[in-house]
């Protein structure tokens, strides 16, 4: 007889225990010696779970309308923070150009600029993107939808009112 007692997807380890009945029957601990206890053996079986078997199990305990959220809020926030890498970018290049320094200077942050907040988005993305998948399962998705997005909204803010007050 085997009772899974505990299966948790965000530890991706299930617990179950094997129990085996009286002393006439076999069992992998029977030593034969005359223990009191030796009728009933309980064995704890720990299950680790392969990186897709976890996501299976993620993936079919929620329901689709959340999932379907989640990458619509993902999506959402992958244009905004491109929005802001141009917004950042812009605010860079055209700082640069108002203070009338050396136009190779300029060209430097111009073409440097691009390819580290590109970088940076990349990374932004894909973390944001695991923050959120993993708030599905926790039932916290609403919250770190609004959290990153009240800080990328925050982050839009800072980078028009530099824009427009220096």
């Amino acid at each position: 007889m085997q009772d899974t007692l505990f299966a948790d997807p965000d530890r991706r380890v299930s617990y179950s225990i094997d129990v085996y009945g009286t002393a006439g029957e076999s069992h992998p601990f029977d030593t034969g010696s005359p223990l009191p206890y030796n009728d009933i053996v309980p064995r704890v079986h720990f299950h680790a779970l392969s990186t897709a078997q976890f996501r299976q199990r993620c993936m079919n305990s929620s329901p689709l309308w959340k999932w379907v959220l989640v990458y619509a809020g993902w999506f959402l926030l992958f244009l905004l923070s491109l929005w802001l890498v141009f917004l950042v970018q812009r605010n860079l290049v055209e700082d640069i150009f108002f203070m009338q320094t050396n136009p190779w200077r300029l060209r430097f942050v111009h073409q440097w600029s691009i390819f580290i907040l590109g970088a940076i988005w990349i990374v932004f993305i894909v973390l944001i993107e695991g923050y959120l998948r993993n708030g599905v399962e926790l039932g916290r998705w609403p919250q770190r939808m609004v959290k990153a997005s009240a800080t990328l909204a925050a982050l839009i803010a800072l980078s028009w009112g530099i824009h427009w007050f220096m």
